[in-house]
């Protein structure tokens, strides 16, 4: 059974961690080396969401199933053509041996080489991080609702207590209808951050009656 092989079957037995730890230690390429850590980093917050008790099982297992498919594309990409290719750019081929009667100047061009296709790998990825988060920003804003009143006063004095709780971006908003003034947490331009945060909020608060307001 190749290393790939092995690979796949960790995380089809869930074995994320120990998928991460082997990746550290496997001598990838630039661009597989940063997809890795930002799947580590990822799974580092996701166990952390878990040790504090801040996530529904449910959404645990969108986030598990998220990180796997990405180990998935780097296991994939691993010995493959492309990722020779790429190996040979950065001066990493393991199966050239000629690399090792290379002069001292050739060494330090590898190196240089080895420099700029790292810096231009990660603007690329910073491009495409740019450009995901302008394209999932909605046309809506979406408000985490703590309580709704028919009343003014008696939301804006349980948006006081939601400030002095900690939660400084607390704001009152009167509905379309105009029948009730929500008091909310805090809003989001991106839906699928504010569920996630609500799903937190549920935990922490143990308040099962939280629910997202969505306007324009």
């Amino acid at each position: 059974m190749g290393m790939n092989e092995v690979l796949r079957k960790l995380i089809e037995n869930g074995k994320i961690k120990e998928v991460l730890d082997m990746l550290e230690k496997i001598d990838l390429s630039e661009n597989l080396k940063m997809r890795a850590q930002i799947a580590k980093v990822d799974y580092n917050r996701l166990q952390k969401d878990i040790q504090n008790n801040v996530i529904t099982r449910e959404l645990r297992g969108i986030e598990e199933t998220k990180i796997s498919r990405a180990l998935l594309e780097i296991i994939d990409k691993i010995n493959s053509p492309e990722s020779e290719l790429e190996g040979k750019l950065f001066g990493e081929s393991v199966n050239d041996k000629s690399l090792k009667d290379e002069s001292v100047n050739g060494k330090r061009r590898g190196l240089k080489a080895y420099s700029m296709i790292g810096v231009l790998s990660l603007l690329f990825l910073c491009l495409l991080f740019f450009i995901n988060e302008k394209y999932n920003k909605s046309e809506f804003t979406y408000c985490i609702v703590a309580k709704s009143f028919k009343v003014y006063s008696n939301a804006e004095n349980y948006k006081k207590l939601l400030i002095k709780d900690g939660y400084k971006d607390a704001e009152i908003l009167l509905q379309k209808n105009g029948s009730l003034y929500v008091t909310c947490y805090m809003e989001f331009s991106n839906e699928k951050d504010a569920f996630y945060e609500m799903e937190k909020l549920k935990a922490n608060e143990r308040n099962d009656e939280i629910w997202i307001y969505k306007y324009k």
